[in-house]
């Protein structure tokens, strides 16, 4: 059986293609254990580097190992990074003020238990997202 996963994100008008703030986790399709993990998250416009943010927490919740509810003891670790990445010598002002204010982003994690025939599965969103099921 294929396994295909599509992921479709779409810059702000007049922006390079590249130029996203979302951020998209899909597991590797070959795995046939252990749960699944989807993540999504919009980074906000108007935070400083929210690209980077929103593309740390869906890698972090996607590889993520654990309960759910536990997943909010490693946030810290996770700002940590965020400052680490977002750091530079040749920042304009601007972004050097914005930096400290942070990055901010919707998120919305997806948890499917592989191989059960129940069905089982878990979401969080935090946020303005949703799951329609």
């Amino acid at each position: 059986m294929r396994t295909v996963h599509w992921v479709l994100s779409a810059p702000k008008q007049g922006n390079d293609a590249s130029d996203t703030e979302d951020g998209v986790f899909t597991p590797d399709a070959r795995l046939s254990f252990g749960p699944h993990r989807f993540a999504f998250a919009d980074g906000a416009t108007e935070s400083a580097f929210s690209g980077r943010w929103a593309q740390l927490l869906v890698d972090w919740f996607g590889c993520a190992t654990g309960e759910l509810r536990m997943l909010l003891s490693g946030l810290p670790d996770l700002q940590r990074q965020w400052r680490e990445v977002t750091a530079g010598p040749n920042l304009p002002w601007y972004a050097i003020e914005k930096r400290k204010v942070g990055g901010f982003a919707t998120f919305l994690g997806l948890e499917i238990q592989a191989g059960d025939v129940t069905g089982e599965w878990r979401c969080i969103a935090i946020g303005d997202c949703c799951l329609a099921h």
